[in-house]
C-alpha cells in the first residue's frame, strides 16, 4: 500500500498508512522504510524522509542500509541541498555504491547544473572505483582493442603510464594520469 500510494505520488497517504501501520503495533522492515522514504522521493516531501531516516536507527532501532541512504541522498538531491547529501555519502557507515555517487547525486548536480558537488562527487568516485576502470582499460589494451586516447597504443607495454578521460556527461570530463601497475599486478 504505502509504495502503491508512493508510485502515484500520494506521499502523504503513503505515510499515513505508515503511521497506521505503526500504531496498529507492526514493525517496519527494510523493505517499508524503503517505500516510505521512495514516496518522500516522488512527492517532494523531503522534511518527512529526514524524519522517517532518523526515526529508522532512533526510534526502531534499525541501521539504515545502502538502499535507505540512496534513498536520502536522491530525496536531498532533487530537492537542490546537494552539500548535505554529499555529507550523508560521505559519512555513510558502507561504502557508496553507483546508485548513490552516479544516480542520486551526479544526476541531482547535473539537474541543478552543481560543478562543485559534481567534481567533488567524481572525485570520490574515482577514488573508490578507479581500480575497476584500470582493470577494464588493460585487459583492452593487452587484446589490443583499446587504441584511443592520449598517449595509448597497442604496441606499448602493460605496465606502463597513461592518462585517461572521464566523460562525465554535459560536456564535462576528468582527466586522470594512471602509473605502472597501481599496485595490483595483473589481476
Amino acid at each position: 500500500m504505502i509504495a502503491g500510494y508512493g508510485m502515484h505520488g500520494l506521499g502523504d497517504k503513503a505515510l499515513q498508512t505508515f503511521n497506521r501501520m505503526i500504531v496498529s503495533g507492526f514493525e517496519p522492515d527494510g523493505v517499508t522504510f524503503v517505500a516510505c522514504l521512495s514516496s518522500c522521493i516522488h512527492a517532494g516531501l523531503v522534511s518527512k524522509g529526514r524524519e522517517i531516516f532518523d526515526q529508522m536507527d532512533g526510534e526502531f532501532k534499525f541501521e539504515p542500509q545502502l538502499e535507505h541512504y540512496s534513498c536520502m541522498v536522491d530525496l536531498l538531491g532533487r530537492a537542490g541541498f546537494l552539500k548535505e547529501a554529499y555529507n550523508m555519502v560521505k559519512t555513510m557507515a558502507m561504502e557508496p555504491n553507483i546508485c548513490v555517487l552516479g544516480g542520486g547525486l551526479l544526476n541531482s548536480c547535473s539537474m541543478y547544473k552543481n560543478t562543485d558537488v559534481a567534481q567533488d562527487t567524481a572525485s570520490l568516485m574515482i577514488r573508490l572505483w578507479l581500480h575497476v576502470a584500470v582493470k577494464y582499460i588493460r585487459c583492452k589494451r593487452k587484446m589490443g582493442r583499446f587504441c584511443e586516447g592520449e598517449n595509448l597504443s597497442k604496441d606499448k607495454g602493460f605496465e606502463e603510464n597513461f592518462w585517461l578521460k572521464l566523460d562525465l556527461g554535459e560536456e564535462e570530463s576528468v582527466d586522470v594520469f594512471i602509473w605502472g601497475s597501481c599496485g595490483d599486478g595483473d589481476e
